[in-house]
């Protein structure tokens, strides 16, 4: 008997941990978080209530109240009842491209399309390079970062799609892995790495076709909502968020696991937690830059790129471990992982369910535990290559 079990557990130990890791506790701590939340429709995580007020604005003809902070805190209030708690408009003027529809619906069945879209499109972004593809997207739907997402009706679900398919995409499309890279670029701080990431695995059609589209998208914008969004956006909108990501506090900083934040709430000065961030970036580039050179598996690449790019990243919060939770199924679909590896990938998974305290920010240091594990991989990988040449 007891060799019936070693002989099925070794031949099933993937399917069986890829079960336990995405359709086990990760459902039941999304359930926990889910219902932690005091209102579910209009609560203070609800962050669609800014997208929504972002394009009721821009039907009012009264985009430019979007990038100027004081005036959003009052269309807000205005838009979303008084009740509602204030939340910045941080993103640039072509983000209204995809923002602008969601007012012409009833909000209810506005948020639920955004999310069934958004979601409907990561899966399709990762669809072909999963191994247990229903699985690993039903696994993905009820882990803690769609949870989180879900629960604020965020954006996290597109970035992951966006991002996923630009990666995903370099090996035979890379016209339109550039499309998707610079549509990325409604939100910055996930594109700082990919152009170096581009470059180094030469990839120069998508590197210049992912520079036309953000050239485009921001004539495009200033042509259709006004130049002065963008004048706004530069000089006031943008200094308010660099404001609010260095010195906000409360749950906005245990939402965010960067380097940079777990350096505030560890009460270092702000110079030394830049310079914690720095360091962290350059590591994580210098590491997925090499990773993109090596004779390795381009699903693992991508994933290593996806793990990167948040490491990269000062202003992160967790809705954006979507990006992380995809690069784990991505990683599942391409080697057989070892029990260590196994317990990296589902405290990460895990993480996002987790408020950590103040003085023990680990969500960084977890996350690069993960990315170290992935870089693993492409060193073993690239030794069986050597080997065999």
């Amino acid at each position: 008997m007891r060799g019936v079990t070693a002989t099925f557990w070794k031949a099933h130990a993937q399917s069986i941990w890829l079960w336990i890791l995405i359709l086990g506790i990760g459902p039941i701590l999304s359930l926990i978080y889910a219902r932690s939340i005091d209102d579910v429709i209009f609560s203070e995580h609800r962050d669609f209530g800014v997208f929504w007020t972002a394009s009721t604005l821009l039907w009012r003809g009264e985009v430019l109240q979007l990038f100027d902070p004081a005036a959003f805190k009052a269309a807000l209030t205005q838009v979303m009842g008084p009740d509602f708690p204030y939340l910045p408009f941080p993103y640039p003027p072509h983000s209204l491209f995809v923002l602008g529809p969601l007012s012409l619906l009833p909000y209810l069945l506005s948020l639920s399309l955004w999310l069934a879209l958004t979601f409907g499109a990561m899966a399709l972004a990762l669809w072909q390079r999963l191994a247990q593809r229903r699985a690993m997207v039903l696994g993905l739907l009820l882990c803690p970062a769609s949870a989180v997402n879900m629960a604020g009706g965020q954006n996290g679900f597109l970035s992951a799609a966006l991002l996923g398919a630009g990666l995903l995409c370099l090996e035979r499309r890379q016209i339109l892995a550039g499309l998707c890279i610079g549509f990325l670029s409604y939100k910055p701080q996930l594109g700082l790495l990919l152009p170096f990431l581009l470059i180094a695995g030469g990839y120069w059609r998508a590197f210049i076709t992912a520079g036309a589209t953000v050239t485009v998208l921001v004539l495009l914008s200033a042509l259709s909502f006004g130049p002065e969004t963008w004048l706004f956006y530069l000089t006031k909108s943008g200094p308010y968020q660099a404001e609010i990501a260095q010195h906000w506090t409360g749950r906005f900083q245990f939402m965010s696991p960067t380097y940079f934040m777990a350096g505030r709430l560890l009460a270092l000065p702000l110079p030394l937690a830049w310079a914690l961030q720095i360091t962290a970036s350059l590591l994580a580039s210098v590491g997925a830059i090499w990773a993109f050179r090596q004779p390795a598996s381009h699903a693992l690449k991508a994933a290593i790129a996806m793990v990167a790019v948040f490491l990269v990243s000062p202003y992160a919060l967790t809705y954006d471990l979507t990006i992380v939770s995809a690069a784990i199924l991505l990683a599942f679909s391409v080697f057989s992982p070892k029990w260590w590896e196994y317990a990296v990938f589902l405290v990460v998974w895990l993480l996002p369910a987790f408020t950590l305290p103040a003085d023990m920010p680990i969500g960084p240091l977890l996350i690069s535990m993960l990315f170290l594990v992935l870089l693993r991989r492409v060193i073993l990988m690239r030794n069986t290559a050597t080997a065999a040449t």
